[in-house]
């Protein structure tokens, strides 16, 4: 017997999780179909240094979602409260501009960084829903998307 296992996987990061979501997506595993960014960042030097358009990435920033977003061959979503003072609006529409693939970002006008993500505005969650129902790959690389396991 030969069994085909796929899997579709959606990867979802949170503040400086989009960072650790932003190195694996770059990789593009087998399987990835989606990726969702809530409060992203640029990296850290440029979210200290304040300039999230900032070119050059330093060799000393260990956080680089500005440099790992070209390589993700997904559908990217942003979510981004517009008064988030821990990490700017700027951030996500700079990172929403350098994806491939993203697709309309959410930005939430009255929501800072913890309400953009707690509950308080349902509209994050009914927008990943969406992207989820209608904007992820579902045919993405699908002969890259599958685990075989032949039994003798």
């Amino acid at each position: 017997l030969f069994y085909t296992l796929y899997f579709q996987i959606i990867l979802l990061g949170y503040s400086i999780g989009t960072a650790a979501v932003a190195d694996l997506a770059a990789i593009n595993p087998d399987g990835l179909i989606g990726v969702v960014l809530v409060a992203p960042f640029t990296s850290g030097l440029r979210l200290f240094g304040k300039k999230p358009k900032e070119e050059s990435t330093s060799r000393l920033d260990r956080f680089t979602t500005y440099d790992k977003v070209p390589k993700i061959t997904v559908p990217v979503l942003v979510c981004h409260g517009g008064a988030d003072e821990a990490i700017p609006v700027e951030h996500g529409l700079e990172i929403a501009k350098r994806a491939p693939r993203a697709v309309s970002p959410l930005i939430i006008h009255g929501a800072d960084h913890m309400s953009i993500f707690n509950g308080r505005y349902l509209q994050t969650f009914r927008r990943i829903r969406r992207f989820l129902e209608e904007e992820v790959d579902l045919d993405h690389d699908n002969e890259n998307n599958n685990n075989s396991v032949k039994e003798g």
